[in-house]
């Protein structure tokens, strides 16, 4: 009788195809994930993000609807951001993941417009990070724009300033510990535009190297909740106003143990327009130079405080 095998003596040589089936189950070691990159659909111009540079004008929704999304430590550049270009169009942008990044060209005129002429939103979140010069939320008359920074880590860095309703609604949000940077905020910038930002949660900050306005011209509302915080300026330059000029209204809340506002310089509760101020549930608003309450006595302006 003839000699047989023991079964499974011997393993057939793997072929190029099992190698790369054991490496998709890890079945040779450790392998990198495979990272997901720049993803978008519908209209943007110029069509390929993954081409844009430094010079390039980026839309996202320019002629109609348009998402982009910026994952997986991708890095997405531009020289100047739309997002919702044209009237009647719609535009979302996501930036997420610690290492994902959106970078307009960080010099300036490298600007950021969330909400052009159509409706756009931003989400920067779970350490994603945005850089440009100068950030408008809501800029043409019947526009709307809406940001949201959320989560430990995630950052939005304007150079120059950041203005929530410029001619149009807007409206940011930094929650779950994101951060704000520029140098002067404006929420409710031109007449009849609308800004509105909520502060909320532990570690969330707006910080203002300068000036920040509540109703420059237009109707202007903040809210620090839930141990939020917003500062404004270094030195001598850190002035607050609500409620700026005449026509204007502003209000401000500040709610709850450990939310903050601080003010290096002076606040103005009231300046030529209506102006009032909440500081309820444990809230702190601190002034370094001096408290200026219904500047131009026409009684529309106040502070109301209570535990």
């Amino acid at each position: 009788m003839g000699k047989t095998e023991a079964p499974f003596r011997a393993m057939p040589r793997p072929t190029f195809l099992s190698l790369a089936l054991f490496a998709a189950f890890g079945l040779l070691g450790p392998f990198e994930t495979a990272r997901a990159t720049i993803t978008w659909s519908g209209n943007l111009d110029p069509a390929n993000p993954t081409t844009w540079t430094f010079s390039t004008d980026g839309h996202i929704g320019k002629t109609a609807d348009g998402t982009l999304t910026v994952d997986g430590d991708s890095d997405l550049l531009s020289r100047i951001g739309y997002i919702a270009y044209e009237s009647g169009t719609t535009g979302h942008v996501t930036v997420t993941g610690e290492g994902s990044t959106w970078t307009n060209g960080g010099c300036v005129g490298s600007n950021l417009y969330i909400g052009r002429g159509g409706s756009g939103t931003l989400a920067v979140s779970d350490g994603g990070r945005l850089y440009d010069d100068f950030g408008y939320i809501g800029y043409e008359t019947g526009s709307t724009g809406v940001a949201t920074v959320d989560g430990a880590g995630s950052m939005w860095t304007n150079n120059s300033k950041v203005r929530v309703g410029y001619y149009g609604a807007g409206t940011l949000a930094i929650t779950g510990g994101g951060k704000v940077s520029d140098e002067v905020g404006n929420i409710g910038y031109l007449s009849g535009s609308t800004g509105v930002a909520t502060v909320d949660g532990a570690g969330s900050t707006w910080t203002n190297t300068g000036t920040l306005y509540v109703g420059l011209h237009g109707i202007g509302t903040l809210s620090i909740t839930g141990g939020g915080s917003v500062f404004n300026g270094y030195a001598s330059n850190g002035y607050g106003f609500i409620g700026y000029q005449s026509g204007s209204t502003g209000t401000v809340t500040v709610d709850g143990a450990g939310s903050t506002w601080t003010n290096v310089s002076s606040l103005h509760v009231g300046c030529n327009g209506a102006g009032t101020l909440a500081i309820v549930g444990g809230g702190l608003v601190s002034v370094r130079d001096g408290l200026t309450i219904d500047y131009d006595s026409d009684g529309d302006s106040f502070i109301n405080m209570s535990t």
